[in-house]
């Protein structure tokens, strides 16, 4: 998660659509950052909760800034994850379990649906990460990872600068094909309908 309160602007750091690589590029020039681990990566609700009655108490009320975010495509989300964690290091080591190489994407999906899936915390989902307090969409602004140029765009705009990314924590080809049956297809789709909605929600 980014900040920059003399721009009114928080950038939240939406898993798996391209964050790291905001961070690598503006992380240093951000006068607030947080990275690596689990702090890097938070959520609306997260934000409401801690950070935004810090904010409060410096004189910037919710209203006088905007928190923003990507969202992808919820499918592609979870197939991302799928790849993320087949990743030849995850072999071995402190992390092995989350390891998804072995596992074909109808097994992980499977596995994702009763929450317990490799890289996945407890079935967790993008409409989770943008849900404020209230339970509703508590980010001003959502972009399309799919028209990521937009965003882009969007924070060249804000920032008054130029920003040239480069790709970085790539989720590498799986050695299987993402393919599911027709039923976990559909129970996959359901599971996932109100990231649909939101997604369908979001300009472009």
């Amino acid at each position: 998660m980014l900040m920059f309160p003399r721009k009114d602007l928080v950038v939240l750091a939406m898993p798996k659509c391209g964050t790291t690589a905001l961070e690598a590029k503006l992380g240093k020039r951000a006068p607030v950052a947080f990275r690596g681990g689990g702090v890097k990566h938070v959520s609306m609700s997260q934000f409401e909760r801690h950070l935004a009655p810090l904010l409060a108490e410096s004189g910037r009320e919710r209203s006088s800034y905007e928190v923003v975010s990507l969202f992808r495509e919820p499918m592609s989300w979870v197939e991302s994850w799928w790849r993320y964690r087949s990743r030849e290091k995850l072999t071995s080591g402190p992390r092995q379990a989350n390891f998804t190489g072995h596992l074909s994407f109808e097994n992980f999906v499977e596995t994702h649906l009763e929450g317990v899936a490799p890289g996945v915390v407890d079935g967790g989902s993008q409409s989770d990460f943008v849900a404020g307090l209230d339970g509703e969409v508590g980010v001003d602004r959502l972009f399309r990872y799919e028209r990521f140029d937009d965003f882009v765009a969007y924070l060249e705009e804000r920032l008054s600068r130029r920003l040239e990314l480069e790709q970085v924590n790539v989720s590498p080809d799986h050695p299987e094909e993402p393919t599911l049956s027709t039923a976990t297809r559909a129970r996959l789709e359901e599971h996932l309908r109100r990231d649909y909605e939101i997604y369908g929600s979001i300009p472009g």
